[in-house]
């Protein structure tokens, strides 16, 4: 389902470049909307490495545009982290490191 939403957005020639500006425990007191939970982040790379592939930045160049992305058959998605929070380092990182995402 998600695939066909995917494919009839044009979504395979696009980058979806999604931003993070901190990944928490939601009990820590932040400002809302400016958080996940490390278990709602788990869930969005678990849903992104299903449907997108998830590539560094540097990747996505106007010269080499999609060059070797493509070959995954997905869209190509892109991970950024607002602000250098300390959360990243004790939180986001462990888990892209776990789930093998840049």
């Amino acid at each position: 389902m998600v695939d066909n939403k995917i494919r009839q957005l044009g979504a395979k020639d696009l980058t979806l470049i999604l931003m993070y500006h901190r990944v928490v425990p939601a009990g820590q007191l932040v400002q809302a909307g400016m958080y996940v939970s490390p278990a709602t982040f788990v869930s969005h790379l678990i849903f992104l490495a299903k449907y997108f592939n998830v590539v560094p930045l540097n990747s996505l160049t106007v010269k080499n545009g999609l060059a070797g992305i493509a070959e995954s058959g997905k869209p190509p998605c892109v991970l950024t982290f607002d602000d250098g929070w300390q959360d990243f380092y004790e939180y986001a990182y462990p888990l892209l490191v776990k789930y093998q995402q840049p």
